[in-house]
């Protein structure tokens, strides 16, 4: 859950800087840095030692003794680098460990759009503070539902996303009925 919010925190940083700076760099933090750098990458995280999938070797755990020192207070930082790399392919479109990602829509202004009505949505109505990865994948999905009822491609895009960085199962072409029911392959 720490994570999550991490995450949250640089997505709408990501879209006040792609909005309002029409900064497209795709990494968090480098205004504050005074070499150049930069504190995360949505595009690639691990160049920032952050993993862009639970089997990522960077990869913090869930732990009963988060510990700042150790473990990144329960990976808070690290771990945000997933739903990072969710928002970048969600966007963007990539494909990420052998999954194709497309993007909510194929103009990138209109695809953040959607990414930034979806994000607010799920950080101010459906996400809770003991939410994990899991359960914040079905919420997205849900929100996706809820908000953009008449757009089904959307939960395939959502959920190619999470399942590309290793929570949940990625959806195929077709797999998105007209009635919204979602019929998950393995």
């Amino acid at each position: 859950s720490g994570a999550l919010n991490e995450s949250i925190s640089d997505a709408l940083g990501f879209f006040v800087e792609a909005e309002y700076q029409d900064d497209w760099n795709w990494v968090q933090g480098e205004d504050v840095h005074l070499n150049g750098n930069a504190s995360r990458s949505f595009i690639h995280p691990p160049a920032y030692g952050d993993p862009d999938n639970i089997n990522h070797p960077y990869f913090v755990p869930y732990t009963d003794n988060p510990n700042m020192f150790t473990n990144d207070n329960g990976g808070v930082h690290s771990n945000s680098g997933i739903p990072n790399k969710v928002l970048y392919l969600v966007v963007q479109g990539d494909e990420h460990y052998d999954i194709n990602v497309l993007p909510f829509e194929q103009d990138i202004n209109a695809s953040r759009d959607v990414a930034s009505t979806i994000w607010y949505n799920w950080n101010m109505y459906y996400l809770e503070p003991e939410d994990d990865f899991a359960i914040a994948r079905e919420k997205m999905i849900q929100v996706a539902h809820d908000v953009y009822p008449n757009f089904p491609m959307y939960v395939q895009t959502i959920s190619n996303a999470w399942a590309s960085v290793g929570v949940g199962n990625s959806l195929m072409f077709g797999d998105v009925n007209d009635d919204q029911t979602i019929n998950i392959q393995d």
